[in-house]
């Protein structure tokens, strides 16, 4: 194989490391815990978190989980060589130390304690691997595979560039490998059944993804906003189990102003919702509906999405992206409208609180994306495509040496990266009030994952599920025509599961 060259990062940034106050209310229950109903917060964990907030660093009993690796386990010292994205958009696979900074060095710790238990040594191989590098990514892989040489033993990388490198036959299926026990808290029941096909998994994650956690979608609001329009804080809503669609429409409604006077729509007016149409995938999956359902012994076209809710969601989205109270804004625009304080709600990754937004100066509250309609049992959460996924490659020499090494990694990961995680919000974040931390708990415990976003590098022309409900809201598609236009989401979809089963 050719040389490697182990990139080390100097250190995990204070931005990435205050990006976790926001993310890491979530880490209050198991990363696992995705049946329990979470419309009503659970108070006994908020007074848990309002307890640890004044000082006490006891950390939740479920940590002390462990793993079924048997003691004595003892690799001799060999090189675990990882494959990752160099790219990724926070720290994940290690530190070069201990720098002081609570994260970076739980990283750092973790690394070590798994390379002291399994005697191993970690080789970290950078390349790139983001969406727009997933073709890299695969390739990377697939020389790999056919060079005949050394082999990686862990790829990981963003979710689409895995899934496109699993399609592309060259990750071992992990079921094979009893070691990873994926009934552990450490890999969210949720992504476990979701991202299985027939029965088989070709990739994880979970607690061993620091990116994960970065990802999940939220909607954001101006609470001062909410107070100098005389609209009801929608906290409200999200704690008796009315925060829908419907209620967010409701609480849009007439709130545009053309501020700048100039008798057109533009940035510098007020909104109630600004955001980016490729956000509004929260709406899309929190509103119980997939792409790609994989519930039996193939891969098929959700009947949801092409079902009448659907078209009732994409409905009532384009009429209010039509009306002058929503805007999709620019990739590169849309953030400062929110942070300057000229929208109500903004509806984005957890990260930009402190990424973005660290500027503003209103008071700000954080809500899960909305329910369909009050019948939905929870509020579920997609998670933002840049997480990683772990896998194993076709041609790794000791696949269960790997698959050992990826379980005590999220074991450890569970133990001391979150718990790290845990402590720093504890002492900061939850000292200013319970409420957010009641909204990240239900916003974790409703995470939810689809195939067809996985895979969406398989579907020529942007032409995934999600990208078809995007150009719907935003007007560049018609619904009834991707209704009336299956076969080629079929298509692709029985490409994908044949590809599994070759």
């Amino acid at each position: 194989m050719k040389s490697k060259h182990v990139f080390q990062f100097l250190h995990v940034s204070s931005a990435i490391k205050l990006t976790v106050f926001i993310l890491s209310a979530a880490l209050l229950v198991p990363l696992a815990v995705s049946c329990a109903k979470p419309d009503t917060p659970n108070t006994e964990t908020t007074a848990s978190a309002a307890t640890q907030g004044t000082g006490d660093t006891t950390l939740p009993a479920d940590t002390e989980i462990t793993d079924d690796i048997p003691a004595g386990t003892d690799f001799d010292g060999e090189t675990v060589s990882v494959l990752y994205w160099e790219d990724a958009e926070n720290t994940e696979y290690f530190t070069d130390g201990e720098k002081g900074e609570m994260v970076g060095d739980a990283i750092f710790r973790r690394n070590a304690k798994v390379e002291d238990r399994l005697k191993i040594k970690f080789e970290f191989v950078p390349t790139k691997g983001n969406s727009g590098n997933s073709e890299n990514f695969k390739t990377t892989v697939y020389n790999n595979v056919n060079a005949g040489g050394d082999a990686y033993d862990i790829i990981s990388a963003h979710s689409r560039a895995i899934g496109l490198t699993a399609y592309s036959g060259l990750t071992r299926e992990l079921t094979e490998y009893p070691v990873i026990n994926l009934s552990k808290p450490w890999w969210p029941e949720s992504l476990v059944t979701s991202s299985s096909i027939a029965g088989k998994t070709y990739f994880v994650s979970g607690d061993i993804s620091t990116n994960l956690l970065y990802m999940m979608y939220v909607v954001f609001y101006n609470k001062n906003m909410t107070s100098d329009l005389h609209i009801t804080d929608p906290y409200t809503f999200f704690k008796d189990g009315t925060w829908t669609i419907d209620k967010l429409i409701e609480l849009s409604n007439g709130v545009y102003s053309d501020v700048d006077g100039n008798g057109i729509a533009s940035a510098d007016d007020r909104y109630a919702l600004y955001s980016n149409v490729l956000h509004t995938d929260a709406f899309f999956f929190g509103s119980d509906i997939g792409g790609i359902d994989n519930s039996g012994n193939t891969l098929k076209l959700s009947e949801k999405f092409t079902g009448e809710k659907m078209g009732t969601l994409v409905e009532k989205l384009q009429t209010l992206y039509a009306s002058p109270d929503a805007a999709l804004g620019s990739s590169s625009g849309y953030k400062p409208v929110f942070r300057d304080g000229r929208a109500l709600f903004i509806v984005d990754r957890a990260d930009i609180a402190i990424s973005d937004l660290n500027e503003k100066t209103f008071d700000m509250g954080v809500l899960p994306a909305p329910k369909y309609d009050e019948n939905q049992e929870k509020y579920l959460t997609a998670v933002g495509n840049p997480f990683s996924l772990y896998s194993v490659p076709v041609n790794a020499s000791e696949p269960e040496r790997a698959a050992t090494v990826i379980e005590a990694w999220a074991s450890e990961s569970y133990r001391t990266v979150t718990p790290a995680v845990f402590e720093i919000t504890m002492k900061t974040k939850y000292a200013e009030g319970g409420e957010d931390a009641e909204v990240y708990d239900v916003v974790r415990r409703g995470t939810v994952f689809d195939l067809s976003r996985i895979f969406w590098k398989v579907f020529s022309s942007d032409s995934a599920p999600d990208s078809l409900f995007q150009k719907a809201i935003s007007g560049t598609a018609s619904w009834s025509t991707v209704v009336g236009n299956k076969k080629p989401l079929q298509n692709t979809i029985k490409k994908i599961f044949d590809a599994f089963e070759k």
